[in-house]
Order: C-alpha cells, then sequence, then structure tokens
C-alpha cells in the first residue's frame, strides 16, 4: 500500500483526506501516510496559521489528528478559538472523529464558549466514542441556562446523572426543565 500512496501526488491525496467521505480505516492510513510524507514540523505549522487558505489549515488538522492524534491537540485546541467559523466547524468535525478523552474535553469548551452551533457539537459530543458524564455533569450546574440545557440534552447517555436530572426538572428555564423531563423520560 505505502508504495502504491508513494505514486500518487501529496496534493491529491491531502485533497481526497479533506473531501471525500472515507472509512475510517483507510482515512487513518492516508493521514498516516501523509504525516511521514509532508513531516510532522510542517503539518504543525500547516494546522495553526502557515497555510494560504482556511481549507488548506483544516486539511492540515485532519491529517495531523487522523495521522497522529497526539500531535493534534494543540492545534484543535486553537482551531476551537480561531476567529473563522469555517476553521471552527472544521475542527468541531474532526474532534468528532477522535476518540480521545481530550477531544472529547475540547468540544465541551467549544459547547462552552458559544463560537459554534451548540447544536452541531451536542450531536458530535452525543455521538463521542468514550463516557464523557465527568465532562457533561458540570454542565448540569452551569449558571448559563443554555448550558444546563444542553447537560439535560446529553445526560440521556448516563444514567448514573438521573437524580441531578431530576432536580432540574424545578430549574427556573422552562427550556431546561423540558430538557430535563425528556431526558428522564
Amino acid at each position: 500500500v505505502s508504495e502504491a500512496l508513494a505514486a500518487v501526488p501529496l496534493s491529491r491525496l491531502t485533497r481526497l483526506v479533506a473531501e471525500a467521505d472515507l472509512p475510517p480505516e483507510v482515512d487513518v492510513l492516508l493521514c498516516s501516510h501523509l504525516v511521514e510524507a509532508r513531516g510532522i514540523e510542517r503539518l504543525r505549522v500547516d494546522a495553526t496559521t502557515g497555510t494560504r487558505n482556511r481549507w488548506s489549515r483544516i486539511a492540515a488538522l485532519r491529517v495531523l489528528a487522523l495521522g497522529r492524534p497526539a500531535e493534534a491537540r494543540e492545534p484543535l485546541a486553537g482551531a476551537i478559538g480561531d476567529p473563522d467559523e469555517e476553521v471552527v466547524a472544521g475542527a468541531v468535525r474532526i474532534l468528532g472523529r477522535i476518540g480521545e478523552p481530550w477531544a472529547g474535553a475540547l468540544l465541551i469548551d467549544a459547547l462552552r464558549s458559544g463560537r459554534y452551533s451548540r447544536s452541531r457539537i451536542a450531536t458530535f459530543l452525543d455521538a463521542f466514542p468514550l463516557d464523557l458524564a465527568a465532562l457533561v455533569l458540570p454542565l448540569l450546574d452551569d449558571p448559563d441556562p443554555m448550558l444546563r440545557y444542553w447537560g439535560a440534552v446529553l445526560a440521556r447517555r448516563y444514567p448514573a446523572v438521573s437524580e441531578r436530572l431530576e432536580q432540574l426538572t424545578d430549574d427556573p428555564e422552562p427550556l431546561v426543565r423540558k430538557a430535563a423531563l425528556d431526558t428522564c423520560g
């Protein structure tokens, strides 16, 4: 496979990884190859601010995240706080595919910041492959009613928090009460 990939131009592989909806195993294989071919330092620079445009940056973030997840933590954290909404959207999608605890924590941070669609972030958190109850539970006590709402919605994955959800059925905010009742039901 390595020999076959070596024959394909790196720009074409990068575009394929950035645009195609490939099976996870193929994504990881292609991204690992691109990390080796382009070099980790170059990808780190491209994944932060050293790229020509936002799409190149998002592609570099994706290659780094799927090829070497541990190396992507800092660039993805920076992307979550980026002023460009497309970069934030790309980072959220990428984080949703990484089954690492730090990726879940960054998604919770993105949910808290409110700089991107909370419903989209919640979709990735709801499908996250790891147990994030310890990160979701504090949302139930947040002063921001929208974070309590999303905490109640996301808590449906974690039956152990049902007692805390019952308390939210008396929340002063109607939307939070509804989410708590829906989740308890």
